[in-house]
């Protein structure tokens, strides 16, 4: 069997779910209609909590009202030892780029790599590590 190993996950960035959340439709293929922000904010406290019992650093952003797909940070960047590639999603969410473009930079002292290209997307959530390499997905919305 390989010996695969995936380094040691010591921080975690994550951003509180703001009331405007509500207006998104759900993706939970068992729930019809818009997010319950109740529920999740229940499950982003389990999430977290989870975390920190792993021994993480868990950095809490405040929720922006105006960023309701704000606690999908994983979308805003890919992360690597030491070096984030700051994604480029679709124009409503390049708000939420910024801010965490920032924090991962001056909070985490993490190198920057930008998306260069103007036309260029990307969304974190469709990219791979393998531990070895990164495998991109193509979509009808990202490039």
């Amino acid at each position: 069997m390989a010996d695969w190993w995936f380094g040691q996950y010591t921080s975690a960035l994550v951003c509180r779910v703001p009331e405007s959340t509500a207006s998104q439709p759900s993706s939970n293929g068992s729930t019809k209609g818009h997010v319950n922000v109740e529920q999740a904010r229940g499950e982003w406290e389990k999430f977290t909590g989870t975390l920190r019992r792993l021994g993480a650093g868990v950095l809490e952003l405040s929720p922006e009202e105006e960023c309701p797909q704000g606690p999908f940070v994983s979308d805003c960047a890919v992360v690597c030892e030491g070096t984030a590639l700051v994604t480029r999603p679709g124009g409503d969410r390049r708000k939420e780029v910024e801010v965490i473009r920032k924090v991962l930079e001056q909070d985490l002292k993490l190198d920057i790599v930008q998306m260069l290209d103007d036309n260029a997307t990307l969304h974190g959530q469709d990219v791979l590590f393998t531990g070895k390499e990164f495998f991109v997905g193509l979509t009808w919305r990202w490039n």
